[in-house]
This record gives C-alpha cells, structure tokens and sequence, in this order.
C-alpha cells in the first residue's frame, strides 16, 4: 500500500498537540469516523465516497521546515493567536512559505486551514495593525464586532455550519460535515466571490465559516475540538483528492 503522509504545519502560532492528537484518532479508527452520525446511533450509515478508504499507512508529521512539506500528501495549517502572528511566524521560516505555495497551489495538494489558518488564505487581516495574507481566496480578514452588534466577542462555543450543497464548487467528500462545531475567534472573512463560501454559521449575522477553492479549504470552527463531527470532518479532507 503506498504511504500517505499529513503534514501539520507548526510555524509557531498554532495549537499542534490536540490538531495532531485528532488526526491520530481518524487514522486509527476511520470506520468510526466515516459517518457524520455516532456509530451506535446508526449501524446502517452509509460509507463516504472512498477516494482513500483506509488509513493503515498514514503517518501524521509536524513540519517546521520545507524539507517536511516535500513528500506531503495532505497538508494542514492549524491557526492560534492573531493574523499578524500566524502570518509572520509562517514567512520567518526560510522556504517554508514558498515551499507550502508550490506544493498547494502549483501541485494541488489539498490543504485545510483552520481557524487563523483559515483568515490567512484572504488577500489581507486587520489585526494587530494590517497584514497581507496569503491571497489564496480573495478576501479580507476582519473583527467580528463590526457586525455583531451586542452580541460577545469573541464568538465562543458551539454552533452550527450549514453546509451551501447548492454550489456546485461543494465536493461531495464534504456535503455530509454540517452541523455542531466548537468556535473561538474574535475575526471572520468576508470574501468577493461567494462560491468560495461552502458554509456559514450565524451568530448576529451569517459569516463564512467554511471557505473552499480547489484543493484548499479553510474552516473557522475547531475541528479538532468539535467531538464526532469534528472527528468527521477530518476524516473527510484526509479522504479527499482535492478535485471537486
């Protein structure tokens, strides 16, 4: 079987331990993770699409260099702190960052973003003063409390994503992962093109909280902190080619 290898990003500003401690979970034990619903709540579910079945030769790495980001097959960008920080933390790694554009947007590697990894792929972020992003979706990054009227900031807790199955730009790896997802973000994107919004949560408003463009997607939620349907939600990208 050939290998399949994760690469989760750490450039500093993100929250590696639980992000990879969640990988390990889906990789060990995908077939209860393949559902978006509790196995014991439905032993009739039915399986997801199986672009890669089983994970029995996966490995999950954290990767502080290129060199890591080389024999990726998925790569992984979690997100803690501000844009400023994540953004600058990934350019100060020497070729980390051409390296991590080469491989995702030249060779098409798929990418998950997650939370700040999420706000990055935007053009720029207002953040601790104003910072280019990434400009992999056009956008910008900014603080939710101009449109949360009285509503806390930072948006906390769980709520829910409703997945857009209208667009045509949704694969169909991912039409099964809405529903309850931990959040914890003071920003949110606010894109130009909104076929990039394959999901939105509301909280005062609606807001974008699953970007996607060919093979790279971002979220806005915790994953990795979202019990089964976070579980599920990895288990879909990790089974995911990249193509719609």
């Amino acid at each position: 079987m050939t290998a399949h290898r994760v690469a989760v990003v750490d450039y500093g500003g993100s929250n590696i331990r639980s992000v990879v401690s969640a990988l390990e979970r889906v990789v060990a034990s995908p077939s209860t993770y393949r559902s978006p619903v509790v196995p014991d709540e439905s032993a009739s579910a039915s399986p997801s699409a199986p672009a890669i079945e089983a994970f029995n030769n996966t490995t999950i790495a954290v990767v502080d260099s290129a060199d890591g980001l080389k024999e990726a097959d998925h790569i992984v960008l979690p997100g803690q702190g501000s844009f400023r920080q994540c953004i600058e933390g990934l350019r100060a790694i020497p070729t980390l960052y051409d390296t991590l554009t080469s491989r995702v947007r030249g060779e098409k590697i798929p990418m998950l973003g997650i939370c700040v990894g999420l706000q990055i792929l935007t053009d720029s972020g207002y953040e601790d003063g104003h910072s280019t992003g990434l400009g992999w979706v056009e956008g910008v990054s900014l603080p939710f409390g101009l449109v949360a009227g009285d509503n806390p900031v930072p948006h906390t807790g769980w709520n829910n994503l409703t997945v857009h199955h209208h667009h045509g730009a949704v694969p169909t790896s991912f039409h099964s992962v809405g529903g309850y997802y931990y959040f914890n973000h003071g920003h949110i994107v606010h894109v130009a093109d909104t076929t990039v919004v394959w999901g939105s949560t509301s909280y005062a408003t609606a807001f974008a909280s699953f970007c996607g463009r060919e093979n790279v997607i971002g979220v806005q939620f915790h994953p990795e902190k979202s019990g089964h349907a976070g579980l599920h939600f990895l288990h879909q990208f990790l089974q995911w080619d990249g193509r719609p």
